[in-house]
């Protein structure tokens, strides 16, 4: 059992994330938000993978579709599963359907199966037509899970379709 104090790395995270906030709520341009997330980026690269971790999920949780290059960078170069998995979450959750070429990829490439899996799941919530055939893929080949979260991914798209709406986040 771990007892004590957060990190210094760890409250040095919040502090940027919190400045971010503070940027995003700001009416007066007080504060940057391009200055907020160049020392997020900054503390990302030299962290740990718990405040690797504690960075993408609280970007999702500030629901600004502004972090979301931000995620796409991770999920295409971090090394651990888990914190891809929570970007492709946090892509599907804040991103646009301009967004899911990043995603169609990543459902082809990424050796994680609980990778390729969340991001079909970001793919249902964001992906257009043209990602059907990175998702047929994924349908048919691999993990039984990935399969199945495919599959839903291609009908929840194929429905938005032919009601001529799209998912919420277009």
């Amino acid at each position: 059992m771990i007892i004590g104090s957060p990190s210094p790395a760890f409250i040095e995270a919040d502090e940027a994330l919190d400045f971010l906030h503070l940027a995003l709520q700001d009416h007066h341009n007080r504060y940057s938000i391009a200055d907020a997330m160049e020392q997020i980026g900054f503390i990302f690269r030299g962290a740990d993978n718990v405040v690797r971790y504690k960075i993408v999920t609280d970007l999702t949780e500030l629901n600004y579709a502004g972090v979301v290059p931000f995620l796409i960078d991770v999920l295409e170069n971090d090394p651990i599963p888990l914190i891809r998995h929570e970007a492709a979450f946090g892509i599907g959750a804040l991103g646009r359907t301009r967004h899911a070429r990043p995603l169609a990829r990543a459902i082809l490439s990424d050796e994680s199966a609980m990778v390729r899996h969340e991001v079909a799941v970001a793919l249902a919530e964001i992906g257009g037509l043209s990602e059907l055939p990175a998702l047929e893929t994924a349908a048919n080949n691999g993990d039984q899970a990935v399969a199945l979260s495919a599959k839903f991914a291609i009908q929840s798209i194929l429905l938005y379709a032919q009601q001529g709406r799209r998912a919420v986040n277009e």
